[in-house]
């Protein structure tokens, strides 16, 4: 979902999944993040990114608009893994950056993060999206906690959603 409020001095917020080629797992998780944070380097200034911000769970990057003191968009660049467990279920894993210990895990994703392709077809098919999309846009307006992403709003939003009208998937 990509969003707009142009009554804030927030522009389009982007959230993008990079999934590390077959060969991840020659890597740890900080070589990975430390090799696509270069990468961005290389090209920011190019293309007018600000600095790169680099959280808990994602790599941020911004246009911003100096001079009206404004964000004109930003990107969220989450690393991740889509994986099988032992019991068949499709699992998805992150790269968590610890700020505290300097150190980068892959950590499992929170379990309202699954299924959400599933939730969000199901939201569509029950013409629920102008609600998903109003809960979000009400949710990222009122978050007060800057670690919380607005990746993890959306995925609060769809969970949301699906309890309130009865998804059972």
């Amino acid at each position: 979902m990509i969003t707009y409020d142009s009554k804030s001095n927030i522009g389009f917020d982007l959230d993008v999944n990079i999934y590390p080629n077959d060969y991840f797992n020659e890597y740890s998780p900080q070589e990975i993040k430390t090799i696509l944070i270069k990468a961005f380097r290389k090209y920011l200034k190019k293309y007018k990114y600000s600095k790169i911000e680099n959280s808990t769970r994602v790599i941020t990057i911004k246009v911003n608009d100096t001079k009206n003191t404004r964000i004109i968009h930003s990107i969220d660049f989450a690393i991740v893994n889509d994986y099988e467990d032992e019991e068949g279920y499709q699992r998805q894993e992150y790269i968590r950056f610890n700020k505290k210990h300097n150190s980068y895990t892959w950590e499992e994703q929170d379990d309202g993060f699954y299924m959400l392709d599933e939730k969000i077809e199901w939201i569509k098919d029950e013409d629920l999206w102008q609600e998903l999309r109003e809960m979000y846009l009400k949710r990222k307006k009122s978050n007060n906690d800057i670690n919380k992403k607005s990746r993890s709003l959306f995925a609060e939003s769809v969970n949301n959603i699906c309890n309130e009208y009865g998804y059972f998937g």
